[in-house]
């Protein structure tokens, strides 16, 4: 039996070398149906040809497009082979790995690009009740590290949330409260834009359903006593139009609907992720897990991730069943959810009238997607995130968050000094760090801020870092000092005659 049917993987290794090509052959010799080679490179053409040499009868094809070049092979279709590999640019490898994207059972070799998922950060966004541990249990079985409270630079190969320890990020809070009201440069620099960002979302009514199944459980909910007491049917009647404190479904469910749209964010819907255990379907599964492996490309089985999802040790675990709403919920209740507007359930691709189980309608459309993140803004911008913090003004640029003392006054420009003087200021990664660092370093100092700033200041000015202006600040300050000092011992003479 060969290794490659029933279940399929993504490799990625580093371009042109040796084992790259060793993986190569083994595909070939692996492969009963045949292997495609693409794009028809010069490196695809001496692969081929060593595969010819050392595994006669290797059924090597191209794709259709590589159909007319030079001494190229046969064409096949992606779905007629057991094998793929690809020497794609890197600007291109995304686009070609999405074409694989409904052959889960395809054995895919890749080249190593900077999109490597090990080279970026990763977001996780999730509608209460959808999902969430299921959710991070993929994101720590596809290899990321916890990062979890967001960073001022999040950091490659780690997975984090948006805000602070919340997975349950409100487009609008983040965008219009946190953003334009709060952020310096209304956060431009977040580096949001410049990372894929994961947000599984599910059917509203069994989010309902999971809702009076757990809210009301005291320490579950800060507001539990606002449900505790009632029945079952009276928490699903509160939490289907509440007008006091939790709104309606809807509104729970409708300010979460604008992270479809972004083409960074990679919608992943429960009923696809939980799999035949919670109720889904395995094929479903598996195709899931693939887009998303080949969207961040990360390496792996997918059958081999599907099967570490579903926990049931989950402390937020009640039921994890798709389409449970369909025996929990009242016809009344279900005329009651009817009346509210179903813009927020086409947004998501339900409607009442779904077979329980079913993928959302839009789901194949979001797996089919490109993913697009943007290159990190105003990475070269120096941006003050807080002033005046035991005086120093904190702010970042390239990749760190420097002090820099306020004694340096607005002419100070970090853009323009040297690296040496650079590394002369405090500076760390995030801003607690730094701020942590400050409070340290200022201990040898007898706990006086004001001392340590100075002193870096006259490091900075030995250093020579923006001209002579600061040594002509000192010179002026010492010779005021001086001056200070001779008027102060002139009048105690003067008092002592």
């Amino acid at each position: 039996m060969n290794e490659l049917k029933g279940s399929g993987s993504l490799q990625f290794l580093p371009r042109g070398g040796a084992e790259f090509a060793d993986r190569g052959v083994a595909l070939a010799r692996a492969a009963e149906r045949g292997l495609i080679l693409h794009p028809w490179t010069e490196a695809m053409r001496g692969l081929a040809a060593r595969i010819a040499r050392e595994v006669p009868g290797a059924r090597l094809r191209a794709r259709q497009s590589d159909a007319r070049a030079a001494g190229t092979l046969p064409a096949a279709a992606w779905e007629e082979v057991d094998a793929v590999i690809l020497d794609s640019a890197s600007g291109d490898l995304g686009a070609d790995l999405l074409q694989l994207v409904d052959l889960p059972r395809l054995e895919v070799l890749a080249p190593r690009t900077d999109d490597y998922y090990r080279n970026r950060p990763l977001f996780l966004v999730s509608i209460p009740k959808s999902g969430t541990h299921l959710l991070t249990k993929l994101v720590e079985a596809l290899g990321y590290g916890l990062g979890i409270v967001p960073e001022e630079f999040p950091r490659p190969g780690l997975w984090y949330y948006l805000e602070y320890f919340n997975s349950h990020t409100v487009a609008r809070d983040f965008f219009v409260d946190s953003s334009f009201r709060r952020a310096p440069w209304s956060n431009t620099h977040h580096a949001f834009a410049s990372a894929p960002v994961l947000f599984v979302y599910r059917h509203p009514l069994d989010v309902l359903v999971s809702e009076a199944n757990y809210f009301h459980r005291e320490s579950k909910s800060v507001f539990a006593g606002y449900l505790s007491g009632q029945t079952f049917e009276q928490r699903v009647d509160r939490l289907l139009d509440d007008p006091w404190l939790l709104g309606s479904i809807r509104d729970r469910i409708g300010g979460f609907t604008p992270w479809l749209e972004f083409p960074n964010v990679i919608p992943l819907s429960f009923e696809e992720l939980v799999g035949p255990e919670g109720g889904g379907d395995r094929e479903d599964q598996l195709k899931l897990i693939w887009s998303v492996q080949l969207k961040l490309q990360v390496p792996g089985a997918p059958h081999v991730f599907a099967d570490g999802v579903f926990d049931r040790s989950s402390p937020t675990f009640f039921q994890g069943r798709a389409g449970s709403w369909r025996s929990s919920l009242s016809a009344e209740q279900l005329k009651r959810f009817r009346e509210l507007k179903q813009d927020f359930m086409a947004a998501f691709g339900y409607d009442l009238d779904d077979v329980a189980g079913l993928s959302p309608r839009r789901s194949a459309e979001f797996r089919h997607r490109p993913l697009r993140v943007t290159p990190p803004l105003l990475e070269k911008e120096a941006i003050a995130l807080e002033y005046n913090y035991l005086g120093f003004n904190l702010v970042r640029l390239d990749g760190w968050i420097y002090a820099v003392p306020q004694a340096t006054g607005p002419g100070f420009d970090l853009r323009r000094q040297t690296q040496r003087c650079l590394r002369l200021l405090p500076r760390e990664h995030n801003l607690p760090a730094l701020k942590h660092r400050l409070l340290v370093k200022s201990i040898p100092w007898g706990g006086d801020p004001e001392l340590m700033a100075n002193y870096v200041v006259a490091r900075l000015s030995r250093a020579d870092a923006w001209g002579g202006t600061v040594r002509a600040l000192l010179r002026t300050a010492a010779r005021g000092l001086l001056k200070s000092l001779a008027r102060t011992a002139k009048a105690a003479r003067g008092a002592k005659e």
